[in-house]
């Protein structure tokens, strides 16, 4: 080939998944994880049958289980209900009114995401954050945190995520290290980030996975390591997420701290790039080109390449015009 591409070599970190109230930015993306399913308490009222006409009468009598139990009927179209999603709605206020918590997340599930009922979803999601529930202290700090369905508003996003973390909810942990990463309405604090990461990242949170990883990379607020580094990334990696795939498959690729090894970071990249991470698409591209842990296909650089142009990467279409011209 009578020119010779360069592999880029720029580290990402994980993009900010939190939780619900807002559209995806990944993950962020940010991405958005509904309020977690609480599961129904015992019913206060013992229903004597359990058919439509027994929670029809207990409904109308107020009991709150009994409408929850009739809305879940109505939505589902059970036990001889027809489906009917706006009845479902009626008796899910109705019990959501009397302060009945599943009652309430159906609700804010139901709500999410719909413009013209902001205001009522913001209104039940704090309801539900006001029970002590964490899924929804995490929601609403979220909300606070990027201004989705209510103002920015950094003070609120750090009080309602405390509050979640107090209960060791991971997304929380997640969003609180970001503002001391970024220094969101607190001073930039990277030990009490990464100790966040640390236990986020301990349950499984794949971001936390990630995040974690960078730090103990470039030694943000904890000792350079990268042996913890690349366990972390691997970690996160073996669950799937493409930003710490490509992240390892750029560790291998550039060969610092680490042997070099272009099959590896052909192996993630790879695994990167069919999720439509468009670096990764980029890079997959002039692997192929390159026969850099991989055999020179052209056909293949071009058709990552071209993906990545698809999905907005800019150097990839000049990556692009030199490989369909060499």
């Amino acid at each position: 080939m009578s020119r010779i591409l360069r592999l880029a070599a720029v580290f990402i970190t994980g993009i900010v998944f939190l939780s619900g109230c807002q559209n995806s930015p990944k993950k962020g993306q940010a991405t958005a994880t509904a309020v977690k399913a609480v599961k129904t308490p015992t019913t206060p009222t013992k229903v004597p049958v359990n058919t439509l006409a027994s929670y029809q009468a207990l409904a109308k009598k107020g009991d709150a289980a009994g409408q929850y139990q009739l809305a879940l009927m109505y939505f589902k179209g059970a036990q001889g209900a027809s489906q009917d999603v706006n009845k479902a709605a009626t008796w899910f206020r109705a019990s959501a009114k009397q302060g009945y918590k599943p009652a309430i997340v159906a609700m804010i599930t139901i709500l999410r995401g719909k413009k013209n009922n902001a205001n009522e979803f913001m209104q039940w999601l704090q309801k539900l954050a006001q029970m002590g529930d964490a899924g929804g202290q995490t929601d609403l700090g979220s909300a606070y945190l990027n201004g989705v369905g209510v103002a920015k508003d950094f003070n609120q996003a750090f009080l309602w995520l405390s509050k979640a973390v107090a209960q060791g909810n991971p997304n929380a942990q997640y969003a609180l290290a970001l503002m001391y990463k970024q220094g969101y309405g607190v001073k930039v604090d990277y030990l009490k980030a990464a100790n966040l990461l640390l236990n986020a990242a301990l349950q499984g949170d794949v971001k936390s996975q990630n995040d974690l990883a960078t730090m103990y990379q470039h030694g943000q607020g904890i000792k350079k390591d990268m042996e913890q580094a690349l366990q972390w990334y691997q970690r996160a990696a073996n669950q799937g997420l493409a930003v710490a795939q490509a992240n390892l498959g750029i560790i291998y690729i550039n060969g610092k701290d680490v042997t070099r090894d272009n099959k590896k970071a052909f192996k993630w990249m790879q695994l990167a790039a069919a999720q439509g991470l468009a670096l990764a698409e980029r890079i997959v591209g002039q692997m192929y080109a390159l026969g850099s842990g991989v055999a020179v296909n052209k056909a293949e650089a071009k058709k990552w390449l071209q993906k990545a142009v698809a999905h907005g990467d800019k150097q990839a279409q000049i990556l692009l015009n030199k490989v369909s011209g060499s």
